[in-house]
């Protein structure tokens, strides 16, 4: 490819950085190396790709925004349902899911197509998991369910195994305290 550095560059120059051509459809080793390169793994870029890959040669921004609505919405009922879970009133749990669903970061999960609304969802289905997995402690099927979601979330941030770390060791503790 040409040096394009301090030239005009022509609108299909950059609609071929940002679609996915007819020959690279569901061509996933592309994304990979990609992420390769950056910091981030690459789960949520292979939704991206799997998305932009039914759409060959076209550019909607509603290819990754998609995306993170349906994860808003994930992230809303999860956070009822641990509202719930942990004792508010169901008016209360609204309230608290009108909160965030108003918030600068709610917002700016839906409008940064980038992996954080994704992020969010995993962060609250492993606490809705986890604190589920306190009340009923051998359920095989929830820590397997838990142990899929950590796997989904460390292929799409790396910050999630931070997480995930910490909440286990706090289930460890609760779990095991008392004997």
């Amino acid at each position: 490819k040409e040096n394009l550095f301090n030239k005009w560059i022509n609108g299909e120059v950059l609609k071929d950085y940002l679609t996915v051509s007819q020959n690279n459809r569901f061509d996933y080793n592309n994304v990979y190396i990609n992420q390769i390169k950056d910091t981030h793994p690459p789960m949520y870029y292979f939704l991206i790709h799997t998305i932009c890959s039914f759409f060959p040669e076209e550019f909607s921004k509603w290819f990754g925004l998609s995306i993170n609505l349906f994860f808003f919405v994930i992230t809303q009922i999860l956070l009822y349902l641990i509202c719930q879970k942990i004792g508010f009133l169901p008016k209360t749990s609204l309230f608290v899911c009108l909160i965030y669903g108003f918030s600068a970061a709610a917002i700016n999960n839906f409008i940064f197509i980038r992996m954080y609304a994704m992020l969010t969802a995993l962060y609250l289905l492993l606490t809705y998991l986890y604190i589920n997995q306190i009340s009923d402690k051998n359920n095989l099927p929830r820590l397997l369910a838990i142990f899929l979601t950590i796997f989904i979330g460390s292929l799409t941030q790396y910050h999630f195994l931070v997480f995930a770390f910490i909440l286990t060791l706090v289930f460890i503790y609760i779990t095991y305290k008392d004997k």
